[in-house]
């Protein structure tokens, strides 16, 4: 799942409080809250994005996005808690965890220090098509054959929804 909103700044990425502290050397400590995670609670995995170096405040009060880190985190981790359920009509949950004292080998970091806005924006670049697809109203929606992909291989599950087909190119 995908780490990053902030209850204090939403989606403004550069505004975030939450923390990730260097702890000798081969440690960071991360310390906040992320809001509206979806599969929060149900991922095995999140993606979470922390300050590792205080924001560089620009002439007109916003902070700029430099020094923030992306790090992998297991979600039976300690120190990570589901703090709450946020119910809305979505076709997957979303929650918000709290990180008090979550201790993460540097391995885990994903890319380097600091790069993290830039992993955010590639990320959401690639699924802001699919959100507003999605986000169409079904009448408005193309349907999309499955002779109208390149397809290498599908696959269906009893798990997975009884008209869904993950499609792998």
């Amino acid at each position: 799942a995908f780490a990053l909103s902030v209850p204090e700044a939403g989606s403004d990425v550069a505004a975030m409080q939450c923390t990730a502290r260097r702890d000798g050397e081969h440690h960071y400590v991360l310390e906040g809250t992320k809001t509206w995670i979806s599969n929060g609670g149900i991922a095995d995995f999140y993606c979470v994005f922390a300050r590792t170096q205080p924001a560089t405040r620009r002439p007109d009060g916003s902070a700029d996005a430099e020094g923030i880190t992306a790090f992998v985190v297991v979600a039976t981790s300690p120190g990570l808690t589901i703090a709450d359920r946020i119910d809305v009509i979505a076709p997957h949950p979303l929650a918000t965890l709290v990180f008090r004292d979550w201790r993460s080998p540097v391995s885990q970091c994903l890319g380097e220090e600091g790069a993290g806005f830039r992993i955010a924006m590639q990320t959401l670049d690639i699924f802001r098509t699919s959100v507003a697809a999605a986000a169409r109203p079904p009448s408005t929606s193309q349907a999309v054959s499955p002779r109208s992909v390149p397809v290498m291989s599908t696959t269906t599950s009893p798990s997975m929804p009884r008209n869904a087909i993950v499609v792998t190119v």
